[in-house]
Parts: C-alpha cells; structure tokens; sequence
C-alpha cells in the first residue's frame, strides 16, 4: 500500500438483510469508507438450520477465495456482536492470519456479557490466545475498552472509536422547547427481560400522572402493557420523526454496548434516561444529554424522568448539548477519519 493511498478494508460482518445496530452502523461506515467491502458471515438468526449453512457456506467461500482476498485488501475487519460471533469468527481470524493479513476487532458486546453467555464448556483461552495475535482491538467507548482488560486480561492494542450515525439524523434547526414536543416518553427496542422492559411497565404506572409511554418494539399490532403503548417497529423516517418531537426517551437495559438509539436522540435535541450498563455512562457524559441511573432501580428511573420533564430549563441544556455533540462528534466523515488512520497503523 503506498503512503497516499487509502487501505482497503474487507469487513468480516453481519447482512445488510439483518435489523439491529450493528448492521445500521456498519452500513454507516461503509458508505462513508471509500474500498471498504463486506464479507458476510452472519446471514440471519433464524431458522437455525438456515443460519449454519449460511455460515458454513461464508467461510468456506473466504477460504477458497483467500488468495484473491490478500491481493485485494490491506486490512480485515472482524465485527463481534455477541458470544456466538466471538466463536464463529475465530475460523476467519485464524486463516487471516495464515494468509499474513493485519486485522482489528469490532468488538459491539460488552466483554462481561460475551464471556458470561459463550457456550458452555467452550474454552475460553482459545478465544484470549488468538485475540492477542490481533493488531488491534476497537471498542465503541473507554469504560468498554476499560471492562475488556478486566475480563479478557489483554491490556495491548486497544483503541476507542465511536459509532458514527448516518447524516440524515444531523440537521442544524433547534431542538425547540420541551412545550414544543407533542410527544412524552418514548422507547425503542425489542421487548425482553435483557432491555428492562418489565422495570418500564413499573415505572410508566408510576409516572402516569405526567406522562405517556409509546414503545415501538417486536410486535406485530398495537397493544397495550400496563401505562405502556406498544407499537410496532418504524422504518428509519418515522423513528427520526417520533424522536424529533417526543419529550425523552428511555432505555433500561440489563445488557447493552453503546446504544445507537441513544445517539440518535442526541441528534434530535431528545434527552434520554438509561441505565448505567457498559458505553451507557460514557454517552451521558460526553454528550452531557442524559442522565443514567442504576440497573434495575425502577424508583431512580422514575426520579430522573420526574426531574428532566420538570426542569424545562435543565430538559433544554441537554437538548442543546446532544444536537453539538452529535454534529460534532458522531458525522461519518469524523469517524472515518479515525478509522482510516487505524487502518494505516496496522496494515503493511
């Protein structure tokens, strides 16, 4: 690779097909990286049957192909989502590294979560001794990069790249007021025990008196849980719209990495409350847009919704600090900047 040239990157990833974070923010950078292409090694999660084969079939297709790939790309980038693709890229990372080509780890998991939820048995070593063959290692905020030196004990070639989110979330109008919003609480995520959902139905009836909660989740009609109001998943457009004039959202999640939701609240000017879990504290405190409260407390949620919807002048100073942090922080052109100069450090 010469020195003006940009690396070219394969990415070892999810399908585009897929929904979730992961997939939104990867496409994210793709579209902002110039030689940056996918290779997918995660096609779906269901039907089983069909997620093995996909599987089996993707890394025998990079195996096959490797000589082309080491012609081709200066860099592999490996996206770990989960214990299961903690497992399933080990394949790639080993013939990566037979095929003598420099590679960085995606990690978009907690470690604490990864390690706790590996299948049983499988060992972990394994997984602690090729990841310290990797030329870098790339977490989503410093507290994840901090947790995993605690659990995985690898202390070298860590570095802190955020997500960046796509362009149409940044615009430069004002927030407005909190009386402006039409909108009171809203959530987004799928409705399970892992995103706190049933603290949230607790805490909505305590709140009723201030406040509707409209959650936008895995159901396929509109429904009702307790004070809550839950509607079915929104394209893109719709969810930009809900955000822009509802008053705040909420996330109380057991388990998360670095929330691409609460990224795109800060875009549009929407506080948020959350729980303290993995990146959740470093977004609070970068952005300065959110309060954060302990996990599982429902009475210090409903505190921290109480006190931001009763502080028009507080709610307005985050609002305003989430749309500048997002401008400035969080563009595509920000983040790949950071990524390309990774890229340079590690490839040849």
């Amino acid at each position: 690779m010469g020195s003006d040239e940009t690396p070219r990157v394969l990415v070892v990833g999810y399908s585009p097909r897929m929904n979730g974070g992961v997939v939104k923010v990867t496409e994210t950078l793709r579209q902002a990286y110039p030689g940056m292409d996918l290779h997918v090694f995660h096609h779906c999660y269901r039907p089983k049957s069909r997620a093995v084969r996909t599987y089996l079939q993707s890394l025998l297709s990079f195996l096959f192909g490797l000589y082309r790939i080491r012609k081709s790309y200066d860099v592999v980038h490996v996206i770990v989502g989960s214990s299961g693709d903690a497992v399933r890229t080990l394949p790639y990372i080993w013939f990566s590294k037979l095929a003598g080509l420099p590679l960085c780890i995606q990690h978009h998991k907690s470690s604490d979560v990864v390690r706790a939820y590996l299948p049983r048995f499988f060992p972990v070593a394994l997984i602690v001794l090729t990841w310290r063959s990797v030329e870098a290692h790339v977490f989503l905020s410093e507290k994840l990069r901090t947790d995993f030196e605690t659990v995985f004990c690898a202390h070298d070639a860590l570095f802190v790249i955020p997500n960046a989110i796509d362009e149409t979330w940044i615009r430069s109008d004002s927030p407005g007021s909190l009386h402006d919003r039409t909108g009171d609480v809203v959530f987004f995520g799928r409705w399970s025990w892992e995103k706190g959902v049933g603290d949230m139905v607790r805490a909505a009836e305590d709140l009723a008196d201030i406040a509707r909660f409209e959650c936008y989740t895995n159901t396929l009609n509109p429904t009702v849980e307790g004070q809550c109001q839950l509607y079915p998943w929104l394209g893109e457009r719709e969810v930009q719209s809900i955000l822009r004039s509802a008053k705040l959202l909420i996330l109380p999640s057991y388990s998360e990495a670095f929330p691409t939701v609460l990224l795109e609240a800060c875009a549009c000017g929407t506080p948020f409350v959350a729980s303290d879990v993995a990146g959740i504290p470093d977004i609070a405190r970068n952005s300065r847009a959110g309060v954060t409260f302990p996990v599982g407390d429902v009475a210090a949620m409903v505190d921290a919704v109480r006190a931001i919807l009763g502080d028009a002048e507080g709610w307005q100073v985050m609002a305003d600090n989430g749309k500048a942090w997002a401008a400035e922080a969080l563009r595509p052109e920000a983040i790949r900047t950071e990524w390309e100069r990774l890229y340079r450090k590690i490839a040849p």
